[in-house]
This record gives C-alpha cells, sequence and structure tokens, in this order.
C-alpha cells in the first residue's frame, strides 16, 4: 500500500505524521504480546483470552499508523519489499493464531499448534519491525 501511495504521489498528507500514536500503539502491543505469551504459557485463559484481543485490536491499530506515517516518506523499494514481506507474512499469522486460538478454545485443535503459531507471529513481527526500523534508517522524508 506504501508503495502505491508513492507511486502515485510526491507530495505528502497535510499536518505532521502521526508519530506519536505510532509509539503508543506499538508499545502497547509489544506489552500486551508479553502478556499474551506469559498468560497462554501458564494456561489462563481467563485472562489470556481478553488479553489476545486486545493484542489483535492494537495491533491493527499499529498497522494503521503505520501506513498512514509510511505516507510520508518515500523508501528504497529493496527495504520496503523486504518489509513488506515479514509484514504481510505477521498479519497473516496473526488470523492463523486467533483462528488456532479459537479452535484450541473448542477442543478441536490441540495447544501445541497455537503456540506454534502464537511463536512464529511474534516472530515476523519482530523482523517486521526490524526491517521497518532499517527502512526508515534509509528513507527519505517527504
Amino acid at each position: 500500500m506504501i508503495a502505491i501511495l508513492q507511486a502515485a504521489t510526491a507530495v505528502p498528507p497535510a499536518g505532521e505524521p502521526p508519530y506519536l500514536f505510532l509509539g503508543i500503539f506499538l508499545a502497547i502491543t509489544v506489552v500486551l504480546i508479553a502478556i499474551d505469551l506469559w498468560t497462554g504459557f501458564r494456561g489462563n485463559r481467563r485472562l489470556h483470552v481478553p488479553f489476545a484481543l486486545a493484542t489483535v485490536v492494537s495491533f491493527l491499530c499499529a498497522v494503521y499508523f503505520a501506513e498512514t506515517v509510511g505516507g510520508y516518506w518515500r523508501f528504497d523499494p529493496t527495504y520496503l519489499w523486504i518489509h513488506l514481506v515479514f509484514a504481510w507474512a505477521g498479519t497473516l499469522l496473526a488470523v492463523l493464531t486467533v483462528l488456532t486460538g479459537v479452535l484450541h478454545l473448542k477442543n478441536r485443535m490441540g495447544r501445541l499448534w497455537h503456540k506454534r503459531m502464537a511463536l512464529l507471529f511474534v516472530v515476523l513481527v519482530l523482523l517486521a519491525t526490524g526491517t521497518a526500523f532499517l527502512m526508515f534508517q534509509h528513507g527519505e522524508r517527504l
């Protein structure tokens, strides 16, 4: 999506990028992921489920603000492409993690598959975040 916006216009949107909101939702998402892992490994479903739902909402808000901030920048296509591979894979894994969690709650799937999806999601989010930092480091503010 960022690449399409960059190709369509070289003029940034009006106003300042919402860096603060991006930072807030990234931080909230990290804290919620840590709580999800802790409650999940302890088997505390009563806390795990609402925190997992909050994590999904926070993650989507972080993605929205990342896309918004990206509209104010021009990125090197290579760094952008690498970041988007991890970002899209992480988003897909978020969906699969929720799906396997629901199936596990309904006793239609073992806990191991949900745990694997959750850990892979965490790895991909870390890779997407790291490549985003590289992308911004080599990017140009419009």
